[in-house]
């Protein structure tokens, strides 16, 4: 059909891709923010987070929307998110993009109109969502899981201390590659001179 000067517009099935025909002739496609949070909506009520995941990071969507869609269901589906994601990189860039706000009611409002009254997030959201990603990281591959792990830490209340100790055990078993991963990761997560202090403050030279 036409609109807003295309002569032909068409949406694909099952995807988030919308095919423009221009006046000139030339063709188009675009990914409407509304029509990929419906779809990313639709995988996460499917329990396909990684397909969630996934069209979140291609398209830029907060990737906060994963728990915020539905955080009772998130943290309850918690061994099958780590399963799907499964890649550390990608749990530690989630991680990191945690924050103690609903996007549902702040960034994505227009899509979640009656979001406030059904799923209220609680405002400790990260720390819960940290702790819970940890024990399960924790359960699976640890060493695998390690700068996933120590991110919880940094965004769980900046609990560096913990992540030290986590580091030095690995060293205290003379696992030196992942001692260097780790405080190479630490450095750039935290401020080098807070990381300093925190390691001094352990008392162990």
């Amino acid at each position: 059909r036409v609109e807003r000067g295309c002569r032909l517009v068409v949406s694909v099935p099952h995807g988030s891709k919308t095919v423009l025909q221009m006046p000139r002739g030339n063709i188009e496609v675009i990914h409407p923010r509304s029509l990929s949070i419906v779809l990313l909506a639709d995988h996460l009520d499917a329990g396909n987070m990684k397909e969630a995941f996934m069209l979140a990071r291609t398209q830029r969507i907060n990737l906060n929307l994963l728990v915020d869609h539905d955080m009772n269901r998130f943290v309850a589906s918690i061994i099958e998110v780590v399963e799907q994601i499964s890649r550390p990189d990608y749990l530690t860039i989630f991680i990191a993009d945690l924050l103690d706000e609903d996007v549902c009611t702040t960034l994505y409002a227009d899509q979640y109109k009656s979001k406030e009254s059904k799923h209220p997030v609680s405002r400790d959201k990260v720390s819960r969502v940290c702790t819970v990603l940890r024990t399960e990281l924790e359960k699976k591959d640890a060493k695998k899981y390690l700068l996933p792990i120590l991110a919880t830490y940094v965004r769980d209340g900046k609990n560096l201390e913990q992540a030290l100790a986590v580091i030095k055990s690995y060293k205290d078993v003379g696992v030196k590659n992942l001692v260097d991963d780790g405080l190479r990761f630490l450095a750039t997560m935290v401020d080098i001179n807070a990381l300093f202090n925190v390691a001094l403050g352990t008392y162990d030279l």
